[in-house]
């Protein structure tokens, strides 16, 4: 559900609202054990965006995301005293009833700006992001890069730094980490749009993109025992020691018929 609102502010500028709202549950139940997750995801958003000039378009805009959860775990731990890892011990468990309450806060500016003839266009931009999850904030620069190579073909090229908030459930207090890091990864993407309609307004169109992602800092599931602040033995249960990358490709096509 997103409702949206458009707003004109003369010939060369408008903003535009909107709010996305979503459910999520989740349940898993094992004879005595279970993990029951549900609640809200609420997205508002804003965008202001004006024409400097035929060339130069600047947007100015907020992204945030406010999560509500409601979490309900009984779990075996996955250790014993002495730091051997068991995963069917059942000596002891984790009872977890709580409510979680994370937001994400972003704004964002973008510059587009046309070059040669309106053919080629680059697009700097920069965000800055505050997690509650982590209590990280940081600063991302992003950069987008067309070049219309004919009427029917356009080249695309992007990249920057991203960080996706850790989750709630991964930074429960009793069955989390209050210590995680947030991850980080740079993206870099290519793609080619192309137009098989021949000046009709009905037929196919298709994009073909590969992209490359290198992530630091994952979330993953740990066995280790930490200490806490109070000289208490815990379960870790998750954290930072995971690096990777991802390389894909996606191709789609779509027909627009009258």
């Amino acid at each position: 559900f997103i409702p949206q609102l458009t707003l004109r502010h003369g010939d060369d500028a408008t903003s535009r609202f909107s709010l996305g709202a979503g459910w999520r549950e989740f349940t898993f139940d094992i004879g005595e054990n279970f993990l029951d997750i549900n609640g809200w995801s609420f997205t508002p958003k804003y965008e202001y965006q004006r024409e400097l000039s035929e060339q130069a378009t600047f947007y100015f805009g907020s992204d945030n995301r406010i999560e509500l959860d409601k979490a309900r775990v009984r779990l075996n731990h996955a250790f014993e005293a002495g730091g051997v890892f068991n995963p069917f011990s059942s000596g002891q468990e984790v009872l977890v009833d709580s409510l979680d309450r994370t937001y994400e806060f972003g704004v964002y500016s973008r510059l587009d700006y046309k070059l040669f003839n309106d053919r080629f266009t680059v697009a700097p931009g920069i965000r800055y992001t505050y997690i509650s999850a982590s209590k990280d904030s940081f600063v991302d620069p992003r950069v987008g890069l067309s070049y219309l190579a004919s009427e029917t073909t356009t080249l695309r090229a992007s990249g920057g730094r991203y960080h996706p908030s850790p989750g709630g459930r991964e930074t429960n207090p009793d069955a989390g980490n209050i210590n995680l890091l947030t991850p980080s990864a740079w993206h870099a993407m290519v793609a080619v749009d192309q137009d098989f309609r021949g000046g009709k307004s009905n037929g196919l169109t298709g994009s073909l993109s590969g992209f490359y992602r290198d992530f630091d800092n994952l979330v993953v599931s740990s066995d280790a025992v930490i200490t806490d602040e109070n000289g208490n033995s815990r379960p870790e249960y998750f954290n930072n020691d995971q690096e990777g990358h991802a390389v894909g490709a996606e191709l789609s096509l779509n027909y627009q018929a009258n």
